[in-house]
């Protein structure tokens, strides 16, 4: 299981930061608070990922 911070999430997805954060308040990414750090799972983003190729 690996985890993403913001700025990877960016270069995976290829989107800007400002759409992560968007994604993240409308739970279409779901982050996980590590300590005081946001990270997101490279699982759920490949998932939605393909849920939302599947649309």
């Amino acid at each position: 299981m690996g985890f993403l911070d913001r700025k990877q999430v960016v270069k995976f997805l290829g989107i800007p930061l400002v759409t992560v954060h968007d994604r993240s308040k409308k739970g279409v990414l779901k982050p996980y608070k590590i300590g005081n750090r946001i990270r997101y799972r490279r699982e759920d983003i490949i998932a939605t990922l393909e849920r939302s190729r599947e649309s």
